[in-house]
Parts: C-alpha cells; structure tokens; sequence
C-alpha cells in the first residue's frame, strides 16, 4: 500500500538516505508522473466546512460587539451617521459572498461538475417556480 522511496541506482541499501538525495530522486519522479498530493476523504471536507462556518459565526459576533461599541467612538471621531449605517449591508454582504464561495467550492469536490451542473438546473428551475403564481395567489 505505501511505496517506499529508494535510490534508483542502489536499491537495496539500508542505510539512512541524506536528504539531498531523496529530494533530487523525488524531483525527478514528480516529473515524471507530475506531484500529487490528494487527502480528502468527506469527513476531512466536512470538517474544513464547519470549522470555516464556526469562524465565521465568530467574527460575526466579534462584529457585533464592535458594532454596539461604535456609536460612541464614531461620534468621538465625527463619522457621519449615515455612513455607519452604509457599513453594515456592505460588510453583511461580504460575509455572505464568502459564505457561498466555500459552499459552491464543497459542493463542486463532493459533487462533480455534471453533478453541480444539475444542481445549478435545479436550482434555477425552483426559482423559477418560485416566482409563478400557482393556485390563483399572487402574494409571495
């Protein structure tokens, strides 16, 4: 299951390698067969997934402690008003793009690209329905 690394010239010595030799013998196959450094099995994935969702929660609510200490200090400073009150959509909306962006990265490696592209469809197509009056109601 595990390849070990030998010297392509003397295979059987069993002696410790130095360094620079292992380094010149691994260059020289990863250029052969190109480096590959794969570890994903779907808990590690989940895992990354949570822990980012667990930072994010954090520096939300970092955010919002700093965002009810900030009137005072703002004032003190002479920020406007309204530029507060701009920050907070601009910054939410931030945390939000990230929040896609590393789900769409999890889904595309947990599903493919055939995959994600059938639920690209779907998802659209229940926007779509979404939108459609059914059974006489116009509200939303």
């Amino acid at each position: 299951m595990f390849a070990r690394l030998e010297p392509m010239n003397r295979p059987n010595r069993k002696s410790p390698l130095p360094v620079s030799t292992v380094i010149s013998e691994w260059v020289q196959l990863s250029r052969v067969h190109g480096p590959r450094f794969r570890y994903s099995p779907r808990s590690f994935q989940l895992g990354g997934l949570a822990s980012f969702m667990a930072g994010i929660i954090i520096l939300f609510m970092a955010g919002v402690w700093l965002w009810q200490r900030s009137p005072h200090q703002c004032r003190r400073l002479g920020i406007p008003q309204h530029c507060q009150e701009h920050a907070a959509p601009m910054v939410l909306s931030l945390f939000n793009k990230a929040i896609d962006f590393v789900f769409a990265a999890y889904y595309l490696r947990v599903l493919g690209p055939a995959a994600a592209g059938s639920f690209a469809t779907a998802i659209a197509m229940a926007g779509i329905l979404r939108s459609l009056p059914i059974g006489g109601s116009t509200s939303c």
